[in-house]
């Protein structure tokens, strides 16, 4: 099969879009050839199969220029593609999807998020399937779902829980720095682990990438002042989708306070490199499985937060429900599985 992929960046050193390169690779292996369209084109390092197509947003291009390219590629190379996947950006369906459904394309979409819209609603009626990771993170009604969790690369993913230094607890957070993630949550929680935890410290990976969300920060490093967390709580900026698996490996517990929604990958991350990971979003249950007590807290309840820590660090055989974790996350999420389900439909 020729495919055609559409997508926001292709960037192997991207901090947060990096990963898709690897999907490209990926896709590769099990494509005569794939062509990637995308808006934004860095450092990329692909096999001699896969030619990236860039609509100049890097260069500052209009958005005039960028949708006069994406037809002309759509157009020029039409005959050497049999079969389209979006991911995530619907306005390309919105865009092309006439034009796909008329050369009699597949077409699927990969959508993982809450939000709905006019543009995401249109594209459905487009597409032969959607792919999303849980019914929660694609809230548009369509019978074209295809619920297979998330794509992750678990070879990137080396920790070992059972070497950590135990004595010295860091607590990490990955993710942008912005209101929706409940920051004040870890940072409340923090305040209590404090007095029960010997040398714990906080990390927090991430950026603010708008005004809104530097406004954020501002408060978050108040609510620390506030607290006394100044020699606790640390913002590490953000790190490369390379450098991430190093993150893991180098902590004791990972959390997220995302809320109900759609699953956020790092949670998977964080099991795949056997860090401990302590969320809120109900739709993880299946993650976690006869566990899912021990590490799914209550929404923006800082004490519960810290209480599954404390207990879950009492443990006597929390290495070994951190291995069986590990092996459901790899078995069930790593992204070659994802990429045959895929190709498959598409073929």
């Amino acid at each position: 099969m020729r495919l055609l992929i559409l997508t926001q960046k292709v960037d192997n050193k991207d901090a947060i879009l990096g990963f898709f390169h690897e999907w490209i690779r990926e896709f590769s292996k099990n494509c005569e050839s794939v062509m990637v369209i995308c808006l934004w084109k860095g450092g990329v390092d692909l096999p001699e199969n896969v030619k990236v197509y860039s609509l100049g947003k890097e260069n500052n291009s209009s958005k005039l220029n960028q949708v006069f390219s994406f037809y002309k590629y759509i157009w020029k190379y039409r005959k050497e593609y049999d079969a389209v996947f979006v991911h995530m950006n619907q306005i390309y369906i919105v865009l092309g999807g006439w034009l796909w459904k008329l050369w009699h394309k597949k077409l699927a979409l990969w959508y993982v998020h809450r939000q709905k819209s006019f543009s995401l609603w249109l594209a459905t009626k487009f597409v032969d399937y959607i792919f999303t990771s849980s019914p929660e993170s694609f809230t548009v009604k369509s019978d074209k779902m295809n619920y297979v969790g998330h794509g992750i690369d678990s070879s990137r993913f080396s920790g070992n829980f059972f070497n950590k230094d135990n004595s010295k607890i860091k607590i990490i957070h990955v993710g942008r720095i912005s209101e929706i993630k409940d920051l004040k949550t870890l940072i409340l929680a923090g305040e209590i682990l404090k007095e029960k935890i010997n040398n714990l410290s906080i990390e927090l990976y991430g950026d603010a990438s708008n005004d809104v969300d530097r406004e954020y920060v501002v408060e978050l490093k108040k609510l620390i002042k506030e607290k006394d967390l100044g020699d606790v709580v640390l913002f590490k900026g953000s790190i490369s989708n390379a450098e991430i698996a190093g993150v893991y490996s180098g902590a004791n517990l990972s959390v997220n306070m995302s809320p109900q929604g759609g699953w956020d990958k790092v949670v998977i991350e964080s099991l795949m490199a056997y860090c401990p990971v302590f969320a809120s979003n109900l739709a993880l249950k299946p993650v976690f499985g006869a566990d899912v007590d021990k590490f799914l807290f209550e929404y923006k309840n800082p004490q519960d937060l810290a209480y599954k820590i404390e207990v879950f660090l009492a443990l006597e055989n929390k290495e070994n429900i951190i291995k069986v974790l590990h092996d459901h996350a790899v078995a069930e999420y790593d992204f070659k599985n994802l990429m045959k389900k895929i190709i498959t439909k598409l073929q």
